[in-house]
């Protein structure tokens, strides 16, 4: 399994660093979330979806779901489904879900922030908790 992983990133970064485009346009994501309302509200949606995700992150996906598909309309049902069955054969099947969603909304630079404001709550939890873990640690 770690060996197809490894030998898909080497033929990734062989066909899309030396033959692909040389415009790493994924590094311009922060500055034009500002600017760029599908991009603000993908990372807001993810954002939310991030905050509410607690223990298995599968109960998300009815949500995500209802989100997606329904209200505001960023892909099919059947485009969904095939999102959820691909995020299914890897490991965090909900950052691989929200990736694809991303790119299907707004290419690279749309899975990178939809993939980035799904982990950012979990981080900040992490970093508000730390200190409040620390102390309860040292108490005997």
């Amino acid at each position: 399994m770690i060996a197809v992983l490894v030998l898909a990133g080497i033929v990734g970064i062989y066909i899309y660093g030396v033959h692909g485009n040389k415009n790493k346009n994924y590094m311009l994501a922060i500055p034009i979330l500002g600017i760029e309302p599908t991009l603000t509200r993908l990372f807001t949606f993810f954002i939310k979806v991030g905050s509410f995700i607690y223990g298995g992150g599968l109960v998300i996906i009815p949500f995500i779901e209802q989100e997606v598909v329904e209200r505001l309309g960023w892909m099919t049902q059947q485009e969904f489904i095939a999102g959820i069955s691909l995020g299914q054969v890897t490991p965090g099947p909900v950052v691989i879900t929200s990736a694809f969603i991303g790119y299907k909304v707004f290419g690279v630079i749309g899975a990178f922030i939809a993939a980035l404001a799904i982990f950012l709550p979990s981080f900040i939890f992490i970093l508000i908790a730390a200190p409040y873990l620390r102390r309860i640690k040292d108490i005997r």
